[in-house]
């Protein structure tokens, strides 16, 4: 999901608007977010450094995961 928020940064398709309420939290969040490599499996994860959240940047890379996700037919359906 982290590849594909830094990919959707590189590429402008995600821009965080400073004028959210909460985009200083979430670029500050962003800011902290490191990867670290099993030593032995070798698979990286992306982890915040300690006393630090991840809360909003995880959100942020699900939606965007979310909404890259191919659909049929192009369509949305809202379930009330």
């Amino acid at each position: 999901m982290f590849s594909m928020l830094d990919g959707a940064f590189g590429s402008n398709q995600v821009i965080i608007d400073p004028r959210l309420d909460l985009a200083k939290e979430l670029m500050d969040e962003l800011k902290n977010l490191q990867l670290e490599q099993d030593a032995e499996t070798g698979n990286i994860r992306v982890t915040h450094r300690e006393g630090q959240h991840d809360d909003l940047s995880i959100c942020l890379a699900a939606t965007n995961w979310w909404a890259s996700e191919p659909r049929p037919n192009n369509t949305l359906r809202v379930i009330r």
